[in-house]
């Protein structure tokens, strides 16, 4: 019955081509401008202040392009029924309050249209922030999710590599990947 958008490094919106002064949109602009129906709700969630601040500049600039045909080229939908949610905030910690709304807006829809809420979520962590506990509630949720990851594998490698041969602390690998990620290094 409805669709979310939920994107936990958001950014602000867009990014720089590496060696170059080019521009390009980033996850929110991309999945908001090409959707062919506007999503109930898009969660858009980065931890900078400066980012997020930039990334609501944007998003209020592409809903009032959004409402202009002749923008159907590149803006697919009127995005302006769409409710935009930006947050501040730790990825990791407000998981549990954005799935809790999600859940509960689930359960009234499956109660009066028998079709509830569908999630697409994209997850792309600079380094090794986003954390297994996070993975697990989103996997375990009943509201069905299509989920984006992109895994930071130099970053494992770096840091599995300073753990084994350094004795570096394992600990952002345990919360990134769980504890069984040295039996898997091990064997790969």
């Amino acid at each position: 019955a409805e669709w979310n958008y939920i994107d936990l490094f958001a950014g602000s919106g867009v990014g720089k081509l590496k060696g170059s002064n080019v521009i390009i949109p980033g996850s929110p602009i991309i999945a908001l401008s090409f959707a062919t129906l506007p999503f109930a709700k898009a969660y858009l969630i980065d931890y900078d202040h400066k980012k997020v601040k930039k990334l609501k500049y944007r998003i209020e600039l592409l809903k009032e392009l959004s409402k202009e045909p002749k923008h159907r080229e590149y803006i697919f939908c009127d995005i302006t029924s769409t409710n935009v949610i930006v947050r501040q905030h730790d990825a990791n910690k407000v998981i549990d309050t954005i799935y809790n709304e999600i859940e509960e807006r689930h359960e009234e829809l499956f109660k009066k249209y028998r079709r509830g809420c569908h999630n697409l979520i994209f997850i792309d962590p600079f380094g090794l922030e986003f954390q297994m506990k996070s993975l697990k509630r989103i996997l375990t949720s009943r509201v069905r999710s299509d989920l984006i990851i992109l895994f930071n594998s130099y970053a494992v490698g770096l840091q599995a590599y300073n753990h084994i041969q350094h004795e570096y602390s394992s600990r952002e690998l345990d919360n990134h990947l769980g504890y069984g990620w040295y039996n898997f290094v091990e064997n790969y």
